[in-house]
């Protein structure tokens, strides 16, 4: 669906499964990362993102449970951004492993636009924290 958007696909991560993160479940997840190369910026690129959510089933709660497919913008090239609908970067990207190892694998030079630090050195601040969520690696690598 990724594909149906004004947008190319350049990179994805290896699939992650993960336990869920702030909440209690029985089901794990998968997890991967995309890099998109779009003419759209953080909002509209956000609505689309929130479209294909709907079309998967995914219905909105103020509650945090199970769901078909949750799709994020974790980074928007090296900026930060800041709106009723969105912040970007994602503002608990770096407390869940599932977001940050796949970004690790996708782009390991990668640095947080807010605190200008690297995401290797932001991984290896909060390596015990992350180390006690249950974290999978299932597959090696994807070619978009």
């Amino acid at each position: 669906m990724l594909q149906k958007i004004p947008a190319s696909i350049e990179k994805i991560s290896p699939i992650y499964e993960s336990a869920p993160v702030g909440y209690e479940s029985e089901n794990f997840f998968y997890n991967l990362i995309v890099k998109l190369r779009t003419f759209y910026g953080v909002e509209p690129l956000f609505l689309e993102l929130k479209k294909i959510e709907f079309l998967m089933g995914r219905k909105r709660s103020t509650v945090v449970s199970d769901r078909p497919m949750d799709l994020d913008i974790i980074l928007y090239e090296d900026t930060s951004f800041k709106s009723s609908l969105i912040e970007v970067p994602h503002p608990k990207a770096w407390e869940r492993a599932f977001v940050l190892l796949p970004l690790l694998d996708l782009e390991e030079d990668l640095k947080d636009p807010i605190s200008k630090k690297s995401l290797k050195e932001i991984f290896e601040e909060r390596k015990n924290i992350l180390k006690e969520q249950k974290l999978y690696r299932l597959s090696l690598s994807f070619t978009p």
